[in-house]
């Protein structure tokens, strides 16, 4: 059998039992204060959490961005500290720096290099016959449009070959001198042979040697 809806007359007659019914409850005093007491609880506690919402809510927010300040403060504060002690580093070296851009210049230098080994060839006694430079860029190289760029490398380095003449005791010291030199170099390979030039005495050798020498990219 289908159900069917209720008319109003029915839920009307259904709400006046049901008020029969709590009638005589309502009317007890003991219920009557208890049960007004119950909404009073209730009410005052609807209203208080509506009224203590915003508060706790402002109160979290604010806790949280007490703490996110406080460790902004401390990373900042961290951040001074190694700045400070960097800046106290650099005015330690800061007259050494020199030194390490001679030792290993931004850029090839070839000119450079070059007249110190003929100075340092002129103090060891020795003479210069040759120096080759390969060609290099000035100021580094220059990417083409459109080229893809390889990672730079930190150091550069390029050969250098020389070839000069004196005595076994000349050589001898500028080898010495260009392993004590304030440019970063390493040898690659030396050969020594009896000096067959013209005007030479019995004694010359001819020194042929390799270097190869390094600038930085970074």
């Amino acid at each position: 059998m289908a159900n069917t809806p209720l008319n109003q007359s029915s839920l009307d007659t259904q709400f006046h039992r049901y008020y029969q019914r709590l009638t005589p409850i309502m009317k007890k005093p003991k219920m009557r204060a208890s049960t007004t007491a119950v909404f009073s609880f209730l009410a005052i506690s609807l209203f208080t959490w509506y009224a203590i919402r915003p508060t706790a809510q402002t109160i979290i927010f604010l806790r949280r961005e007490i703490s996110d300040k406080t460790a902004l403060n401390e990373q900042m504060e961290n951040k001074i500290t190694a700045l400070i002690e960097s800046q106290d580093t650099y005015e330690k070296i800061k007259e050494r720096l020199p030194i390490v851009q001679q030792a290993l210049p931004p850029n090839p230098d070839g000119v450079i290099l070059a007249r110190q080994l003929r100075n340092l060839a002129v103090i060891s006694g020795a003479s210069i016959s040759a120096i080759q430079v390969p060609s290099l860029p000035i100021l580094g190289k220059e990417a083409t449009p459109g080229a893809k760029l390889a990672p730079p490398k930190p150091l550069e380095e390029f050969p250098v070959n020389v070839v000069l003449t004196g005595p076994y005791a000349s050589l001898k010291t500028f080898i010495d001198g260009l392993l004590t030199l304030r440019r970063i170099t390493s040898i690659d390979t030396i050969n020594i042979r009896p000096a067959l030039r013209q005007g030479l005495s019995l004694d010359s050798l001819q020194l042929s040697i390799k270097i190869q020498s390094y600038y930085s990219t970074q």
